[in-house]
């Protein structure tokens, strides 16, 4: 078992490495974190989620996300208002320049994989679509078993 897992976490490797430097480069080229990036497609996917939500989502504390919001909203990509029902809550949403990263990130990421899965065959592609699912299933399972405890 430890060859496969070895070779596992070689294949695993392998694709963080090839797919890496395509992200770097995007996110070096606009200014824009990984962490940054995954803040804005939370916000797109949650439609105007409050602060407190997206701490939560991203198991982190809802003054690391003050911080994270902060940049985003001094870059101009994403703006803050307090919730209608409850001043408490800030709500958070994309503006129009958000978006446009987000969709250029979108686009850039899919043509680069497209051009991979076109270069696999389409048997290669489905034994792929097979081992990623799996393999997320079980990460999360593990990210759920091993979070850290609420304060």
């Amino acid at each position: 078992m430890n060859d496969t897992f070895s070779d596992a976490h070689r294949a695993y490797f392998g694709l963080i490495t090839v797919m890496d430097p395509l992200r770097f480069m995007f996110w070096d080229s606009r200014d824009v974190t990984m962490t940054q990036l995954r803040v804005m497609f939370l916000i797109r996917e949650r439609c105007q989620p409050s602060t407190g939500e997206l701490a939560e989502e991203m198991h982190i504390r809802p003054a690391t996300l003050t911080g994270l919001a902060d940049r985003l909203e001094s870059k101009g990509l994403i703006r803050r208002w307090p919730d209608s029902d409850d001043r408490r809550v800030v709500r958070v949403g994309l503006t129009d320049a958000g978006s446009a990263v987000l969709d250029e990130a979108s686009a850039t990421g899919r043509a680069f994989l497209d051009a991979a899965f076109q270069r696999m065959g389409p048997e290669a592609v489905e034994e792929f679509i097979r081992a990623a699912n799996a393999f997320t299933a079980a990460a999360e399972h593990h990210q759920v078993a091993v979070a850290p405890p609420e304060s």
